[in-house]
């Protein structure tokens, strides 16, 4: 039986060099880089909403709660309006920034709005759905 340093030397001592060569972008499918990249800073920078919808904290799914009282609206470009009781929401648009007080967005489509307070009408709320986190790709969406 060859053991992993065996069998990584055997391998390593098939492969051959290409060298290296600068292409356009454009011409880059399929192609392997020759050294790692890392960004400068966080894409996006803040967790980011996917959807329209409302913002919330999951505990308050897990607590049984399923109508909030919505405290605020929050366009892209606004900053983070805070929730403080497990039965309040903000109303929010894709592209804005979710405060560090909800964790979750449910999309207008799972909610009925009745005199300022979004219940829940479909079920399967995920904890992070509908989310961008900062520096990082997408959650669940």
């Amino acid at each position: 039986m060859t053991i992993v340093e065996q069998a990584e030397k055997l391998v390593l001592a098939e492969t051959k060099d290409f060298g290296v060569e600068t292409i356009a972008f454009e011409n880059a499918v399929g192609r392997v880089l020759a050294e790692a990249i890392t960004a400068d800073r966080d894409m996006p920078p803040f967790n980011r909403v996917m959807m329209d919808g409302i913002a919330i904290s999951f505990k308050a799914i897990e607590q049984g709660v399923n109508s909030f009282k919505i405290k605020a609206t929050q366009a892209a470009g606004d900053q983070p309006v805070e929730i403080v009781g497990p039965d309040e929401c903000i109303e929010i648009m894709t592209g804005a920034a979710l405060s560090v007080s909800t964790d979750t967005i449910v999309p207008y489509e799972s909610i009925e709005i009745k005199d300022n307070r979004a219940t829940i009408i479909k079920p399967g709320i995920i904890k992070g759905q509908s989310l961008h986190r900062q520096g990082r790709g997408q959650e669940r969406g």
